[in-house]
């Protein structure tokens, strides 16, 4: 979530009006426009993009179901053509998974690429400042500013990680698949790789996550006592549970299995991996009027039309809500 002078931030009993930092005077300093700001979920600890007190941005290419967050205003005000681009923080996904949700571009940089100054941390060592666009150019283009001048040369090709492939519904790997080719194509294409017990890594990170997550906001959530949507608040009494148990090995084995990832990169700079396992659940929408829907939207085929949703409106700001739109010239 990053802040701006211009526009208060966060909802009672967080609201404030935060400086503006560095990587957003870096993009207005390149012509970029500031519009506005998005919801997130609830202190973006879910992946669903629905917010209990302002609603749920409209995924209109797929009628009822979720946008997926935590990053769902955003996505969902650059699928829509609202904005050119929008900025969104990942944790867990947060970026990457709206970004297959809802159609467009979306990139999580590597963790500390981009300066997270002034962004309200959830779990500060997997925070990452990411942001989404509707067209490639664009994307790299946002990228100069915030990522500055890089030397690095990827050498090696794309590897398929086939175990993050086979989680995948078969629909979703179909409508990969020629993606998939047209980034091997680009890059050169490598034997597929295995990670091996991924779901368990999956575990690994959640119980990481929540232990920082307790550690930065615990204080506070018992302190003042917020009025979570059912599902945040949930999630904040797991991660309590979580933090109020001695910790497991679940430290060492994240620096094994950087390790693992390390010697991968090295010997095949590459990857191709597979994120969402299948469309986006079933969700309710905000209420109230909507914008005008736009009159274009990316193409997705009827395999992937459930997954690859473009959003075409985003919901309208509510009173004491910071659900306005995000974008450039």
């Amino acid at each position: 979530m990053s802040p701006a002078a211009a526009i208060p931030t966060g909802s009672p009993p967080i609201r404030r009006r935060p400086r503006t930092p560095p990587r957003v005077d870096r993009l207005l300093a390149a012509g970029a426009d500031l519009i506005g700001k998005t919801i997130t979920d609830e202190l973006a600890y879910s992946l669903n993009g629905q917010n209990f007190h302002y609603g749920t941005p409209v995924n209109s290419n797929a009628p009822g179901r979720v946008p997926c967050g935590s990053s769902s205003g955003s996505a969902a005000a650059v699928a829509g053509a609202a904005a050119d681009f929008a900025l969104g923080s990942d944790t867990g996904g947060s970026v990457r998974v709206p970004a297959a949700v809802c159609g467009i571009y979306g990139i999580r940089p590597s963790h500390g690429r981009v300066a997270i100054d002034g962004v309200m941390p959830l779990a500060a060592s997997f925070d990452t400042v990411g942001w989404f666009a509707r067209d490639a150019r664009v994307l790299a283009r946002v990228g100069g500013p915030l990522l500055g001048e890089d030397t690095a040369h990827i050498a090696g090709g794309a590897a398929r990680i086939a175990d993050a492939f086979a989680l995948a519904a078969p629909a979703v790997q179909a409508a990969l698949e020629s993606l998939a080719a047209r980034v091997e194509g680009l890059m050169g294409r490598r034997s597929p790789m295995e990670i091996g017990g991924l779901e368990d890594w999956m575990i690994v990170f959640r119980k990481l996550q929540a232990r920082e997550i307790w550690a930065q906001h615990g204080a506070w959530v018992e302190q003042v006592r917020p009025r979570f949507g059912p599902e945040i608040a949930a999630r904040f009494e797991w991660a309590r549970a979580v933090s109020a148990q001695p910790p497991g090995p679940e430290a060492a084995r994240r620096t094994a299995f950087g390790g693992l990832l390390a010697g991968m990169l090295r010997d095949k700079p590459g990857f191709c991996c597979c994120r969402a396992r299948r469309r986006s659940p079933p969700g309710s929408a905000c209420k109230g009027p909507r914008p005008r829907a736009s009159a274009t939207a990316p193409s997705a085929s009827p395999a992937s039309r459930g997954w690859l949703a473009c959003l075409r409106s985003a919901c309208p700001p509510r009173p004491g809500s910071t659900a306005v739109r995000s974008g450039c010239r």
